[in-house]
């Protein structure tokens, strides 16, 4: 018999699905439950820093796949959260080594984007954890590897600005630095449904993917700076 739950669920558009995941995310950058003054600083600038505009690009693709895969929704809406929550953090993280000089120069922009980022990369964890299911392990495992493997790609990156281009490194720096990210919600989504492994295709994808939101990021990133 059909689950019908499930099915309704599922009938909700992406908008709905969307503001629920910022919803979660933002109870996470209010968390402050002995209403500690300390805290508030770190509150508002998370709060701040995700009023921001944004693409929701991982969220979207956590959405398509956890209704063709018929998902449970209040997991996918953990999972989109997650992978949204780990994206911001290292765009926090990269902020510190892409502006360093400058950062340095204002110690409370440095701190907080360092303790934002590692807050954003613990609730992560803590999110995924509340997911009742047997291969909860096995979840935690592909995020830990996503995130070490990210981190891998923005230390390429960072070697690349001192080196002569290189097509071949440069695509393996994308597969890296973005590609993981991006199909995170697919390798999540899909350990939920089945144990199978789909490790070469997912490979294959992080590689593709990656490449090409790497090269349509830079793109209108150069289309920014041209306007201004």
């Amino acid at each position: 018999m059909p689950n019908l739950k499930l099915i309704d669920s599922w009938s909700q558009s992406q908008e709905s699905f969307t503001q629920k995941v910022e919803d979660q995310i933002l109870r996470i950058c209010k968390f402050n439950p002995s209403q500690n003054i300390s805290l508030d600083s770190l509150n508002n600038f998370l709060i701040n820093f995700f009023s921001r505009k944004s693409k929701k690009v991982r969220c979207k693709i956590t959405f398509e796949c956890a209704k063709s895969l018929q998902i449970d929704y209040d997991e996918a809406v953990k999972i989109a959260a997650a992978v949204e929550i780990i994206h911001n953090a290292s765009i926090l993280h990269d902020k510190i080594s892409d502006e360093f000089s400058e950062s340095i120069k204002n110690k409370v922009s440095l701190n907080n984007s360092l303790i934002s980022g590692d807050f954003l990369i613990s609730s992560a964890f803590f999110l995924i954890s509340s997911i009742n299911n047997t291969c909860l392990g096995d979840l935690i495992k592909i995020i830990s590897s996503s995130i070490m493997v990210t981190s891998i790609g923005q230390i390429r990156d960072l070697a690349h600005e001192k080196k002569r281009f290189n097509l071949n490194d440069d695509l393996i720096t994308f597969c890296y630095k973005s590609g993981s990210l991006i199909v995170l919600p697919i390798e999540l989504c899909s350990k939920l449904h089945t144990s199978q492994d789909h490790s070469d295709l997912l490979h294959e994808l992080k590689f593709n993917l990656g490449t090409a939101y790497q090269i349509a990021d830079d793109i209108d990133d150069i289309e920014s700076d041209l306007k201004d």
